[in-house]
């Protein structure tokens, strides 16, 4: 295992020392020093540049024993099984190189009953079907060879009421609307074939009162904003058809501080640099369309420490980023 870390920007204003030389920074960065105001979400700081990593892109991400996870991926060549960890976002731990699973990337990643799941995904050749679990990071165990909802990558999964949660993907020849859960990771069941919105791959999702939600992606010919709900999985409901946001897939979305994050992504003609908030999943409010870390998809995002994190990414400076 290999660490690695990089200060920050608050080191750069400690030794800078002066108000012009925050206000220098600040030409590109809407922080106000004086009333300490940091529009969160609109500010991004990066804690450590792609150096420390391989650049990936189409990995996961999880909390998970009290530290972030990134979770193999791939480099637009290479496809990986490494495992990082880091406990603040500058200082990251090489768990693995290899993990037990294959390389893969457009996998899924959760954490249920106290274990991190990595669930199917895209070899470079193959599409997979596997199921993989871990209580350390470190030691993975394959839960099936072979799940019950086939191959798949580009899908959903989530933990809500002790259960795994798929939803939708690309199974090698189509997008998928199908819904599948599973409380051991091994037998998966059938929820619904279709759970009534458009079949899609590269959606984006998160848990938020208590129902799962659906945001976005591509169906084969479009790229969608819509938003979609459900508390169990086979009733879903329209939150909207036509969000604020453009049409998108790649992107990250999670919640944090009550809200709902949408990050990046791709429009089908070229990578998306914005930031997105909600109240409700039904109106959203652009916070920024300039983050530092530029366009970007194949990211991560979560609430980590109190704080926004996006996590690697293809970008121009696709490192680790939060905010405030």
């Amino acid at each position: 295992m290999r660490s690695v870390s990089r200060y920050g920007l608050g080191l750069m204003l400690l030794l800078c020392g002066t108000l012009s030389c925050v206000d220098r920074l600040n030409r590109s960065n809407p922080y106000d020093p004086i009333n300490n105001l940091i529009p969160v979400g609109a500010i991004w700081y990066e804690t450590i540049d792609e150096a420390g990593f391989i650049p990936h892109y189409d990995h996961t991400s999880a909390e998970f024993l009290d530290k972030m996870w990134i979770i193999g991926g791939n480099d637009g060549g290479s496809m990986y099984s490494d495992v990082w960890s880091s406990p603040n976002g500058i200082e990251w731990t090489d768990v693995l190189q290899i993990a037990a699973f294959p390389a893969r990337a457009e996998h899924a990643s959760a954490v249920l009953q106290n274990q991190l799941w990595v669930v199917s995904g895209y070899d470079g050749t193959s599409h997979l079907a596997d199921v993989w679990s871990s209580l350390d990071g470190a030691s993975w165990n394959q839960t099936t060879a072979a799940a019950a909802f086939g191959l798949r990558s580009k899908h959903l999964v989530l933990a809500l009421n002790d259960k795994l949660w798929l939803v939708g993907g690309y199974d090698g020849a189509s997008e998928q609307g199908d819904v599948w859960s599973s409380l051991d990771g091994s037998s998966w069941s059938l929820v619904t074939a279709d759970g009534g919105y458009t079949a899609r791959s590269g959606h984006m999702g998160l848990v938020a009162d208590g129902k799962l939600w659906l945001i976005g992606g591509y169906d084969g010919t479009s790229y969608l904003n819509d938003v979609w709900n459900s508390e169990d999985g086979v009733n879903w409901t329209e939150v909207t058809a036509a969000a604020q946001f453009s049409g998108r897939h790649n992107g990250a979305a999670f919640i944090g501080g009550g809200k709902i994050w949408l990050i990046g992504g791709h429009d089908g003609g070229s990578k998306i640099a914005d930031v997105w908030v909600s109240g409700n999943g039904s109106d959203w409010t652009r916070v920024t369309d300039a983050p530092g870390y530029g366009a970007i998809q194949g990211h991560t995002g979560l609430l980590y420490d109190n704080k926004l994190w996006v996590l690697l990414g293809d970008a121009a400076d696709g490192g680790v980023w939060r905010s405030p």
